[in-house]
């Protein structure tokens, strides 16, 4: 906790520049994109005239009898995202009667009902079956239940579903690219202003990912800078809290996280604070391999002034970007 709120602390202090700024924006822009409305999954297989409203479709819950005249047309999984509003049981079962209505159905059996739970999200979940119940809608004389076998065929089906959204448990992210300070840095032995100063970054990151696509997981890079003079590495150790959003074969991820930085100069050596921000994508080629790209910003707070013999360097911050590409390996 203690090193999220320096890292928190870090992060508010690097917002001086106009690059920092946009990578703020950015990343609120990914979450508004991901944020309010729960997410409906659905997939008809036999479409019908959509019905002009979501009020005529009729609801069932798992054991409840359904029309003689029920046809299964396809199947549909309301799913929280990553900050999802507005999501009790009432509205997710509106959106899913909305989609089957769209669909042509008139009849929603629900399936599998997940509530809020502390890992789960803070929204409720269903899954379940449209129906198409013939143009009387609900008959008089209703026949017992749906059998077992129907349920349990159906709920394998929506388990598949969410299977093809749902991260891998584990991923192992290895990257190299490059990274550049976008504060003033000066040569010591010169006494020149080396600002925009680059070099190789290398990283390794390992995240475990929960059904519900948040993570948390550690993260360690090594920079190495050798240009105009300089030859220099910074190794940096953080924790990094994420969020995992899969679509298909496609994943898209945004994780924040604070921890240690090491700079190891020829003149001297440094021990600070660091806080990141990552966003990133990247495109599973199989089961358990896939590549990616991102994109890291960095800031580093140090208790003293990075070049304290150079009066004109008065920042104790020290900020760089960085874009990485490379391999994920998922388990």
């Amino acid at each position: 906790m203690l090193s999220l709120l320096t890292a928190s602390y870090i992060f508010i202090h690097t917002l001086e520049t106009m690059e920092a700024i946009r990578i703020v924006l950015a990343a609120t822009l990914f979450l508004l994109l991901a944020a309010c409305s729960p997410r409906v999954v659905t997939s008809v297989t036999t479409p019908y005239p959509p019905l002009p409203s979501p009020h005529s479709v009729n609801t069932f819950e798992y054991g409840d009898s359904v029309p003689a005249t029920a046809v299964v047309i396809g199947n549909i999984s309301v799913e929280s995202r990553i900050i999802t509003i507005h999501c009790g049981y009432n509205r997710v079962s509106y959106l899913a009667k909305e989609a089957t209505a769209n669909a042509g159905g008139n009849g929603l059996y629900i399936i599998n009902h997940k509530k809020p739970d502390l890992f789960g999200g803070n929204c409720h979940q269903i899954s379940g079956v449209m129906l198409y119940l013939g143009d009387r809608g609900i008959i008089d004389s209703i026949p017992p239940t749906l059998s077992s076998d129907f349920v349990e065929i159906n709920r394998k089906i929506i388990q598949k579903i969410r299977r093809r959204r749902r991260p891998p448990e584990t991923n192992i992210t290895v990257n190299v690219g490059y990274s550049w300070f976008i504060d003033k840095l000066y040569d010591i032995d010169t006494r020149s202003d080396i600002s925009g100063l680059g070099g190789m970054e290398w990283q390794m990151r390992c995240d475990h990912v929960w059904r519900s696509g948040w993570s948390l997981g550690g993260q360690a890079s090594l920079l190495w800078v050798d240009m105009k003079g300089m030859n220099f590495k910074q190794y940096q150790f953080a924790p990094q809290v994420g969020y995992w959003d899969r679509r298909g074969a496609w994943m898209f991820k945004m994780g924040i996280g604070g921890g240690y930085l090491y700079s190891d100069n020829p003149s001297h050596q440094k021990n600070g604070f660091t806080a990141n921000l990552n966003l990133g994508a990247e495109y599973m080629l199989t089961r358990f391999l896939g590549v990616g790209v991102s994109a890291d910003a960095q800031g580093t707070y140090f208790p003293e002034k990075f070049n304290k013999k150079y009066p004109k360097d008065d920042s104790e911050m020290k900020r760089r970007l960085a874009l990485l590409a490379g391999f994920r390996l998922y388990f």
